[in-house]
């Protein structure tokens, strides 16, 4: 699914809490690329927290920007044989108020969002769909179609996408 994604981060934006923090970016799947944004990261607050007219209270900052960053870029990793993928993320970091979902052994802090707290009429922003290769691809295409028509959609506003990859 393809999102607007300046609608949707605007949407994410009027669900955010005063305790939360909200980010948003692309995926990086390179380790070489996550190595060097941690490192140059690091090695800025570093120089910064080095300097000898520094107080304590601005390295207390510096550390709280620490924190922020980790946070933020680690929520943006994933592993390089992923990188087909191209995806974006938007992520809610909050200590509080947070639901849960069990995945793969872990307990995952999650947000659950209601587009009719906001407009009941508001629905996500999709630009197109793609569906994978299967022997039924027309009831497939006409199923989703009248899928989103059921949804609030216009009959062309999504645009409806077929694989290129063959089933075999």
């Amino acid at each position: 699914i393809e999102f607007d994604r300046q609608k949707l981060k605007d949407i994410f934006l009027a669900f955010q809490e005063e305790d939360e923090n909200f980010y948003f970016g692309q995926v990086i799947y390179r380790k070489e690329d996550q190595k060097s944004i941690i490192f140059e990261t690091l090695d800025k607050l570093i120089q910064k927290s080095t300097n000898k007219n520094i107080t304590l209270e601005h390295r207390k900052k510096l550390f709280d920007k620490y924190n922020y960053i980790t946070e933020y870029f680690y929520s943006l990793c994933k592993q390089e044989g992923h990188s087909a993928e191209k995806e974006y993320r938007f992520v809610f970091c909050s200590n509080e108020n947070s639901d849960f979902e069990y995945k793969r052994g872990l307990f995952v802090p999650t947000k659950k969002i209601f587009f009719n707290e906001i407009d009941e009429n508001l629905k996500l922003p999709i630009k197109s769909i793609m569906f994978g290769p299967n022997h039924y691809s027309s009831i497939g295409h006409k199923s989703l179609k009248n899928f989103l028509i059921k949804n609030g959609y216009k009959e062309n506003e999504v645009k409806i996408k077929k694989s290129s990859l063959s089933i075999r």
